[in-house]
């Protein structure tokens, strides 16, 4: 654990270790919208915008569309999944679609941010080459 006030530094491959020839890391964050002005949401489109595009391949997935989505740097693949609840006909249709959409995307690596999006990223992701999914809660007063 590191002490109050100082800083976690990740080493990350200098330019000149990495091979031309290494694709990179396709990332998918979830999240059920960027819509409003709060903590989760301006958290993720700042991890998205901030990710070196020649690194990571960054995708943000949401269940609806907001100013935020749209304004993202172009290097960041948006999609929206319309999605009011997972439990339904319509639901499954969008699993069945994000499915997909990992499969065609080469998607590595899914991070969901919310309870909806968690529940979403790994049914869709199950039998998939995404073999790494990551949930987390960032706020359970939500």
């Amino acid at each position: 654990m590191a002490a109050a006030g100082t800083r976690l530094q990740i080493a990350l491959p200098s330019e000149n270790s990495r091979q031309a020839s290494q694709p990179a890391l396709k990332v998918c964050l979830v999240v059920d919208t960027l819509g409003p002005d709060a903590g989760t949401e301006k958290l993720v489109a700042g991890i998205a915008s901030a990710l070196d595009p020649e690194i990571i391949e960054t995708h943000i997935c949401c269940f609806e569309t907001s100013t935020r989505l749209m304004s993202l740097p172009a290097s960041v693949r948006s999609t929206v999944f319309p999605l009011r609840s997972i439990n339904s006909l319509a639901g499954i249709r969008q699993l069945w679609r994000f499915r997909k959409y990992l499969q065609r995307s080469g998607i590595a690596v899914v991070h969901s941010f919310m309870n909806k999006s968690a529940i979403f990223s790994v049914l869709a992701s199950l039998g998939t080459e995404c073999r790494t999914v990551i949930t987390s809660r960032l706020n359970c007063g939500y």
